[in-house]
């Protein structure tokens, strides 16, 4: 067990290392990072001081091995735009979205496994056919229309909740829907797949043949055992919540990192950009790091 957990974090080195090495490159591939960020306006001497100050005049490898030791020591520079440090913007940032996203994941899960066993237990009627059509269009539905939709009617015409920013629990409801109904979808229909497989076998059989009831062989027996992928599908679902925060926090003009990641590109505040990415990428790594070993803690098999 220790040997597998030592080798994903050096997996997750690497890979944080290549993604920083990625974002840092990404700023020269749309031609000299001084012209862009000063503008139009700015005099080939402005550009010139503005090059030396921020040591694009050095080779790129230098600089980004200097960002990177600068990084390690948390010192991801100052915005551009903002004029603060980026490690204090994304941290500012980062508690909407990842309230957002929980309360987005707690949502879909609520729903997602009752109805997928529901599914699973009621397979080829009417209430399977409809929980997987419903499934179907939930996946299908880009969030950005769904949340202009949603807007539309709940925001401005009922005035139900507000319409954008972060101002109370009735804040959430909107872009939680949004963020949350994709992986509901896909919750779904991995609960009721993962649920006919465990119904399979024999030991729900041998469950069935002892008299128990059917509620209690579902959800003490099939729930459990069928649990595992769903697992590994959540922190696939998480990792998701960090790319398409992105459009729904801009949408609903939500105070997250999604939303400061567009403003960013937008100023071509590349510093700060380069920060985002960092934070985002190490976000994804975590959770799939946490996912692997509660994935171990809940099947025996794999610790071994």
């Amino acid at each position: 067990m220790l040997k597998a957990v030592v080798t994903r974090l050096l997996q997750s080195i690497i890979v944080l290392i290549g993604v920083t090495f990625l974002a840092f490159g990404a700023t020269f591939l749309t031609g000299d990072p001084a012209s862009l960020m000063l503008g139009e306006g700015a005099t080939t001497e402005e550009i010139e001081a503005f090059r030396v100050e921020m040591g694009f005049d050095r080779p790129i490898l230098v600089q980004y091995g200097d960002f990177l030791s600068r990084a390690v020591r948390g010192d991801f520079g100052k915005s551009l735009y903002f004029r603060q440090s980026n490690i204090e913007l994304v941290m500012q940032r980062v508690p909407a979205t990842v309230r957002l996203s929980l309360v987005a994941l707690a949502g879909s899960l609520v729903l997602a496994i009752p109805l997928g066993l529901l599914a699973a237990r009621h397979r080829n009627t009417w209430k399977d056919t409809s929980i997987m059509v419903g499934g179907l269009l939930g996946q299908a539905t880009p969030g950005f229309w769904l949340g202009l939709m949603l807007i539309m009617v709940f925001a401005v015409r009922l005035k139900w909740v507000p319409v954008s920013g972060l101002a109370g629990w009735k804040s959430y409801i909107l872009p939680a829907i949004s963020l949350g109904t994709a992986p509901l979808a896909q919750n779904l229909r991995m609960m009721r797949s993962c649920a006919l497989e465990v119904m399979g076998e024999d030991y729900i059989k041998t469950a069935r043949a002892k008299g128990l009831r059917e509620s209690v062989v579902m959800y003490k027996h099939v729930l459990k055992n069928g649990l595992k992928p769903v697992i590994t599908q959540v922190g696939i679902t998480l990792g998701q919540f960090l790319g398409t925060a992105v459009v729904v926090e801009t949408i609903f003009a939500w105070p997250g990192i999604g939303r400061l990641a567009v403003q960013s590109i937008f100023t071509k505040d590349f510093p700060l950009l380069q920060t985002v990415v960092t934070f985002l990428a190490l976000g994804f790594i975590v959770i799939n790091l946490i996912v692997d070993l509660l994935y171990a803690v809940v099947d025996p098999r794999v610790r071994t």
